[in-house]
C-alpha cells in the first residue's frame, strides 16, 4: 500500500487556541470551527431558562390557536412576555460578545496580514483530527465534514492512522512564506514524508491535496527541491491535486472586494466578514495572477472598509441575463465599477 499524506484546503484545517489572555477558557480548545466559541451552541440545546430555539410542533400549534401563552402557568402573561424579551436581549448580547472574541482570535493585522493579536496564539491542529470534521459530533459531522469520508474509506481499504495514513493541517490564514518562518510547516512536511517512507519500508508517499492545499503542495515540492534536488524523486510517489486553483480562484478576489461569510451567515455580517477576510495573508495567494482578456485590466481594493453605492433609478438587467443557463433569476446582482 502506498502511504498517503493529506494536505487540506482553505478553511479545511482545524485551528485551536494555544494561548489567550483575552479568554483563558478557550485555551487548548478548537476555535475553527467550534459552535460554542461562535456562541451558537443554543441552536442545539436550551441555552437559558425559558428559552428554546426549536419548539416542538404541538406547542407551536397551540401558540397559533390561543395567541398569548402563559409559559409557567402562573397567570401572569405580561410578566412572561417581559421575561421572553429579556431572554432575547441576553441571547443577542451573548452572541455579540462571542462574535467580538471570535474575530479577535481569528483576524490578523491589516497592516501586514500575518500578525495575530498580541494576546492570542492560534495554531493548526495536528494529524487526521485536524482535517476530518471541522465540528466533530453526532449532530454536526454530516454538515462539517472535510476529509472524514475519505479517511473512513481509506481505513476500510486497510490504511492505518499514523502508519501509512496521516495529514499535515496548516494555518490557512497565512501566506506560504510565513507558514515556514513561523511554524516551520514545509520543513515539517519533509520530516513527516520521510517518516512515512521509513515506516513503510522505503515506499514513497502520495500527497493528496485539495483546493488551496494543492498550491501548498506545489509550493512544498519546490521548497524540497530547493534543499535537495533528488529529495522529491526519492520520497514522493505522486502529487495528487484535487480541485486545484492553479490559475487562481475568482472567489478570492470577490472576498476581498465584497466579503465572504465563509458559511457563517448566521453569525457574521457582511462588514465583519469583509474585515476578517482582508486580514488573511493567504487570500492574495489565491487571486488569479491574470484575468481573462474581456475582464478589466486592474482591480483596486481598499482596506479601509466597504464601498456602498445606491442606484435610485430602475436598471434593466434583462440583457445581462439573457444567456443565463438557469431559468430562475438571481435575487441579488453584484455591480462592478470601472473608471
Amino acid at each position: 500500500i502506498l502511504p498517503v499524506l493529506i494536505i487540506p484546503g482553505f478553511m479545511s484545517s482545524g485551528l485551536e487556541v494555544k494561548r489567550s489572555e483575552l479568554h483563558k477558557h478557550w485555551e487548548g480548545k478548537r476555535i475553527w470551527l467550534n459552535l460554542v466559541s461562535l456562541g451558537l451552541d443554543g441552536f442545539f440545546s436550551k441555552t437559558k431558562k425559558g428559552s428554546q430555539v426549536f419548539d416542538d410542533d404541538d406547542s407551536e400549534d397551540e401558540d397559533e390557536d390561543h395567541g398569548d401563552v402563559d409559559v409557567d402557568g402562573d397567570g401572569d402573561e405580561e410578566e412572561d412576555r417581559k421575561q421572553a424579551t429579556c431572554n432575547i436581549i441576553e441571547e443577542d448580547q451573548h452572541l455579540a460578545i462571542h462574535k467580538s472574541m471570535f474575530l479577535k482570535h481569528m483576524s490578523l493585522a491589516l497592516d501586514n496580514m500575518i500578525s495575530e493579536h498580541p494576546d492570542v496564539e492560534v495554531r493548526a491542529m495536528e494529524g487526521l483530527n485536524g482535517v476530518d470534521y471541522l465540528t466533530p459530533g453526532t449532530l454536526t459531522n454530516h454538515v462539517s465534514y472535510v476529509f472524514g469520508p475519505v479517511i473512513d474509506a481509506l481505513k476500510k481499504a486497510g490504511y492505518k492512522e499514523g502508519v501509512n495514513l496521516d495529514a499535515m493541517p496548516y494555518d490557512w490564514r497565512l501566506p506560504p512564506s510565513e507558514l515556514e518562518r513561523r511554524d516551520g510547516y514545509f520543513s515539517g512536511i519533509m520530516r513527516k514524508v520521510e517518516e512515512l517512507y521509513e515506516t513503510n519500508g522505503g515506499i514513497p508517499v502520495v500527497l493528496v491535496c485539495h483546493s488551496l492545499g494543492c498550491k501548498v503542495g506545489y509550493y512544498f515540492l519546490n521548497f524540497a527541491h530547493s534543499i535537495d534536488e533528488n529529495w522529491c524523486v526519492k520520497y514522493v510517489h505522486t502529487y495528487m491535486p484535487v480541485g486545484a486553483p492553479h490559475v487562481g480562484a475568482p472567489k478570492a478576489l470577490r472576498a476581498n472586494v465584497t466579503g465572504d461569510r465563509m458559511g457563517l451567515d448566521a453569525f457574521l455580517d457582511d462588514n465583519s466578514a469583509l474585515a476578517m477576510g482582508r486580514s488573511f495573508g493567504s487570500t492574495p495567494w489565491m487571486i488569479p495572477p491574470k484575468m481573462p482578456s474581456f475582464a478589466p485590466a486592474n482591480a483596486y481594493i481598499r482596506r479601509e472598509g466597504a464601498f456602498e453605492i445606491r442606484v435610485k433609478s430602475t436598471v434593466d438587467a434583462g440583457p445581462l441575463l439573457e444567456n443565463r443557463l438557469r431559468k430562475d433569476l438571481p435575487k441579488k446582482l453584484k455591480l462592478m465599477l470601472r473608471y
